[in-house]
């Protein structure tokens, strides 16, 4: 899958791998340093392709956690006003180690849990993982300017940002969406709700 995805963060990748009870069994850089015995204990895996634009520093790096490692993220996007966020949060109490606004979006989740998404200008999708919740949600700006795209493959949930992605994780089927190729085929339509062109393939829809 990050070969797949090489192209959208040619800079620099990272990938976590979490346990049963959301404890880190592997952050780092090479798939080859992951241990075969850690592939079958993982429940939760983020894989991160960057491109370095806001702090190109490794403590931009991702996938990135909080101090306390009770948040999780990989994030592929832009958070215009972070600085006015980032000023809000210090006044709360928040110190920040980089300049990135990746962080800043886990401290304002952090913060204020999912209401923070009310307080975002940007163009971004993300998947945060919580630890004391053990839940990892997806998500994408108002306008769904940036793509996510998700599968179900037994019993599990696969996300990327791009179907090519998803399509090297093994058992994500092929098959195609006849009624969405119909629709793009007579009409032009590209972008057809949740619905891909393959059947087993949706696409986060915005918020709104």
């Amino acid at each position: 899958m990050l070969e797949h995805t090489k192209h959208r963060g040619p800079d620099d990748q990272g990938l976590l791998l979490l346990g049963q009870a959301g404890e880190p069994l592997f952050h780092g850089r090479q798939p080859q340093d992951i241990a075969s015995p850690i592939l079958t204990e993982t429940q939760v895996a983020f894989l991160h392709r960057r491109l370095s634009i806001l702090d190109l520093s490794a403590e931009g790096w991702q996938p990135m956690a909080t101090a306390d490692q009770r948040l999780w993220i990989t994030f592929n996007g832009e958070i215009y006003n972070f600085l006015e966020l980032r000023s809000e949060l210090e006044t709360l109490g928040y110190r920040f180690r980089s300049d990135s606004d990746t962080e800043v979006l886990l401290a304002a989740w952090h913060a204020w849990g999912e209401a923070c998404l009310h307080r975002l200008t940007g163009m971004f999708a993300f998947a945060l993982y919580d630890q004391q919740h053990q839940r990892v949600t997806l998500v994408r700006d108002p306008f769904g300017i940036k793509p996510l795209h998700y599968a179900q493959v037994q019993g599990r949930l696969v996300f990327a940002s791009e179907i090519a992605g998803l399509l090297a994780f093994d058992g994500v089927s092929r098959q195609l969406n006849a009624g969405a190729a119909a629709r793009y085929l007579r009409f032009g339509v590209s972008n057809d709700g949740e619905t891909t062109l393959f059947q087993d393939v949706r696409q986060l829809p915005p918020p709104i």
